[in-house]
């Protein structure tokens, strides 16, 4: 029998997507990140076709940058529409967001120093790599507190988020100032992008709800997660702040009723809204788990264990996954 063939590619396919449940469920009750373990089985698969030579393990990489960029587009839209504007819930949001900015900013001082001392001579090359592993990702911390109380785990879930977001910006804002020469230059080109970004993505924002509001066809759901998607590409290629494009849209949808409020409430009606909002949740959730999944699986497949027997090229192996990604 042909080891390779479409059937058998399907068949890997179900199985990691079973496990990766299994491992969800795995993490619930013993605590260990899901991520960690669909790592390791990735590592396991990477064994397995290495020791039958398939040759596949060398188009890894350029599968793992494309799942890595659609990945980040629904982590962070996930992690928007886990935001509730309510003023209930605003000294928790208030909160949340500064400790997620303190912790971030201390760990990456922190972080970069150490590097910086004993590592990477380049000051800069150490600030970039110490982003990355500064982030309390909500993709860890998610599926470790089921057991928590609920005003516990709401914290952790948005401090997570902001992490999660903040990080990614601070990653993505160092990368552009490469390109830049002073710091005057680099701060008035991040304010200028990012005032553009925040306009642009406010009407994108509101329009895009009004669209999916007013969209009648049964399949329209991911029609917008592709439109999300070409927005992000067409901003990233044009050196804007996409995600803060996709955190602003997540946020509008999931809060309607505090965006949409006095004369703007005519332009859409929020109880048809309601239902479309909780079936776009849940396709966002199962597409990120479907992400997620490939995305720590495949990078486990990427991994070379003998480099990891050195610090300098294990950070560095990190560090441009994450570059690329």
């Amino acid at each position: 029998m042909e080891l390779l063939n479409p059937y058998t590619g399907i068949i890997a396919v179900c199985i990691i997507i079973i496990l990766s449940h299994q491992f969800n469920w795995i993490s619930k009750v013993s605590n260990i990140p899901s991520v960690l373990m669909l790592i390791l089985l990735g590592l396991g698969i990477r064994f397995g076709l290495d020791y039958l030579k398939t040759g596949i393990t060398n188009y890894l990489m350029d599968i793992l940058v494309v799942i890595g960029i659609i990945g980040l587009i629904m982590i962070v839209l996930e992690a928007a529409l886990e935001l509730e504007l309510t003023r209930e819930k605003r000294p928790l949001i208030t909160r949340s967001f500064f400790l997620a900015l303190l912790s971030l900013g201390a760990c990456i001082t922190f972080i970069t120093w150490l590097l910086h001392s004993y590592l990477i001579d380049d000051l800069f090359s150490a600030l970039l790599y110490s982003v990355p592993i500064s982030v309390v990702s909500s993709a860890i911390v998610k599926p470790s507190v089921g057991s928590l109380m609920k005003k516990s785990k709401e914290f952790l879930i948005y401090e997570s988020t902001f992490s999660d977001i903040l990080g990614i910006m601070v990653f993505f804002y160092l990368i552009i100032s490469l390109e830049k020469g002073s710091a005057s230059e680099i701060i008035l080109h991040i304010s200028i992008n990012v005032a553009i970004t925040i306009v642009v993505s406010v009407v994108m924002g509101y329009l895009m709800v009004m669209l999916l509001e007013k969209l009648r066809s049964q399949v329209k759901l991911f029609l917008l997660i592709a439109v999300l998607v070409l927005l992000y590409s067409v901003g990233k290629l044009l050196h804007f702040s996409s995600l803060i494009m996709i955190l602003i849209f997540g946020m509008i949808l999931n809060n309607s009723r505090v965006f949409f409020s006095g004369k703007l409430k005519n332009l859409i009606n929020l109880d048809s809204l309601k239902k479309v909002q909780n079936d776009f949740h849940v396709l966002t959730m199962e597409s990120a788990f479907f992400i997620r999944t490939f995305f720590f699986a495949i990078f486990g497949m990427t991994l070379e264990l003998r480099s990891l027997t050195d610090a300098k090229a294990a950070i560095s192996m990190t560090g441009t996954s994450l570059i690329r990604k």
